[in-house]
């Protein structure tokens, strides 16, 4: 017989409930090694304890399966619910993991139900999970399950999608994982860069390791903002809340999880405002493999080729700083065919695909 210990919010990095988050961050970390062969994407027990910790931003509840209620050295699932608290307030992200030996008896179920329970005795009716699956499959495949809106598709067959269909979720859409294998060869990144650089007058670039300078917090978090922008498909989602406090809240973070971050953005000459950034991200402890975070350029401000000037930018910056990163990683929509085109040229392949659920309560 299975139990599902509900385990309440992390006080700090050091809270005896500890073990719960670690347990259920070492599954999908086996998860993940399982799925792609690697472990770039897995997270440092640093790295989930520190996120583990509410924010001003966030509250998470978790909950875990155990075989013995009196043995906590064995998690065979675990769950969670994450609520934004400044916007988005009929929204709750839910997350779900079982280990492979114990899976279709239930308890993924069971774990998912006590999550969107706590969720709507919250006021949370709108719940959404994101689902890794490996590989890609055509739109036209007989496999095939295409988002509500937008482009795309995840394998029908996938644990994931039977799992997640089947308990009233709705495939609304579909994000490409892409890798890119450093170092971009010159004959690359040279001509694109020269060629985004010739369409940019007005504009220079700025770069920063780690913090935001003060001069630029504000704009940053601006453009923090501007990130609703990007393709939703048929996903409910609305602007999120930034400001400067906000902004270094996250930056501590951060850099308490063990991570560490290049950034670059784009400011308007005539203005002194930025107006579109890119950032890279990686562990610590991790030197081989890096993360592209967002990036984005405001309204009014795009068509110049900062998209590009700006990743080619933060791609040198990253040679000189992390010279021993060799793979970089990142999420776009299927349909957001503007920045899909930059990573492509760059020389980005597809590495797998990740499903974007929603359900309304």
């Amino acid at each position: 017989m299975v139990t599902i210990m509900e385990i309440p919010p992390l006080s700090d990095v050091d809270d005896a409930n500890g073990w719960a988050v670690l347990a259920e961050n070492a599954l999908w970390n086996d998860e993940l090694v399982s799925m792609l062969g690697y472990d770039d994407l897995n997270d440092s027990d640093t790295a989930a304890l520190r996120l583990a910790v509410p924010s001003s931003r966030t509250v998470r509840r978790r909950w875990v399966a155990l075989l013995d209620p009196d043995d906590r050295g064995i998690v065979v699932g675990a769950a969670n619910a994450t609520l934004p608290v400044r916007d988005n307030a009929d929204l709750a992200g839910v997350e779900v993991i079982v280990a492979p030996e114990h899976r279709r008896r239930g308890i993924g179920s069971a774990l998912l139900e006590r999550a969107e329970q706590w969720a709507g005795a919250e006021g949370r009716h709108t719940l959404q999970s994101w689902a890794t699956v490996p590989g890609m499959v055509a739109e036209d495949a007989p496999s095939a399950l295409r988002p509500t809106l937008g482009s795309g598709a995840v394998d029908l067959a996938a644990a994931s999608t039977l799992f997640m269909q089947a308990r009233g979720y709705s495939l609304e859409q579909v994000e490409v994982h892409s890798m890119l294998r450093l170092p971009v060869p010159p004959e690359v990144i040279d001509p694109l860069e020269a060629d985004a650089a010739a369409h940019a007058g007005g504009y220079r670039l700025v770069s920063w390791q780690g913090e935001c300078p003060a001069e630029y917090v504000d704009d940053y978090a601006t453009l923090r903002i501007a990130m609703v922008d990007a393709p939703l498909a048929g996903l409910t989602f609305e602007a999120e809340t930034w400001d400067a406090d906000s902004i270094r809240e996250v930056e501590q973070r951060v850099r308490q999880g063990g991570y560490l971050t290049l950034t670059t953005a784009a400011q308007h000459e005539a203005s002194g405002a930025l107006v579109g950034f890119t950032q890279l991200q990686r562990l610590a402890e991790r030197d081989g493999s890096a993360i592209q975070e967002d990036t984005v350029v405001i309204a009014g401000h795009r068509g110049h080729r900062l998209g590009m000037l700006l990743k080619t930018a933060n791609l040198r910056l990253l040679a000189s700083t992390w010279p021993a990163v060799r793979r970089i990683h990142t999420w776009n929509a299927d349909e957001n065919d503007y920045m899909r085109s930059i990573n492509i040229a760059l020389g980005f392949r597809p590495e797998s695909s990740e499903g974007a659920w929603q359900k309304r309560r």
